[in-house]
Parts: C-alpha cells; structure tokens; sequence
C-alpha cells in the first residue's frame, strides 16, 4: 500500500477496506502497530477508529431495538392469554368464590401491564446507548 499524503482522497471503497482492515488488526495490535502497518497518519486511523466506534454503536443499538421489540410482542402475548384464562376462571360458575376474586385481580392487573406497556414501551424503543 502506498503511503497517502494529506490532502489526497480515498475512494469510499479504500476507506471501507482500511476500516475494515483496522477492525479486523484491532484485537491483537496496538493502536501504533496498525498504523504502522496500514501506513496511516494519526489523525486519519483515530478518524477511522472513531467511524467504526459509532458504526459498531449503531448496530448494536439497532439490535437493542428490534431484540426489545421481539420481547415487547412476547410478552403482551403472554398478558393477553392470562387475561384470557383468568377471564374464563372469573367468570365459571363452577369455580368457588375466592378463585374467581383472585382470577378477577390476576385479569384486571394483566390488563394494567398490556396498558402499560403499550403506553410506555415506545420510551425503551428510543434507545441512545
């Protein structure tokens, strides 16, 4: 690789590929070995480390989200079917009194936590890690 002198550009291309070449050398060398390697100058490999930095963040915030998502769904699915069931026990005439009172709170607290997380479940999906 020849050696850039400030000013010249690189294509996207070339940049993709010395990111690329960074975070791949980064485990295992020093921040110096990969500029030496590379034969970047200081201020081009911190530049690109920080791109990567924020690119990795990035992802892993967009994976926070959808992993939160995923969760979000599951878990008014679980609601809902315990507001189901308790709904059924609540309303059994066979069922003694003190099942159905219990089932009644175990549905009305379900239906509290579907609302809940419907109302505030958005904050969480606006993540800034």
């Amino acid at each position: 690789m020849q050696q850039i002198t400030r000013g010249d550009k690189r294509s996207k291309e070339d940049e993709l590929r010395i990111m690329t070449d960074i975070q791949d050398l980064m485990p295992k060398h020093t921040d110096v070995e990969i500029m030496s390697t590379l034969h970047l100058p200081t201020s081009t490999y911190y530049r690109y480390k920080s791109r990567i930095y924020k690119e990795s963040k990035k992802l892993w915030n967009e994976l926070c989200i959808e992993s939160l998502e995923f969760r979000a769904l599951e878990l008014k699915k679980s609601l809902e079917l315990s507001v189901k069931v308790n709904k059924e026990i609540a309303t059994d005439p066979n069922q003694s009194a003190q099942d159905r009172m219990e089932a009644a709170g175990l549905m009305a607290n379900a239906q509290l936590n579907i609302l809940k997380l419907l109302k505030e479940g958005p904050k969480y999906m606006k993540l800034n890690i």
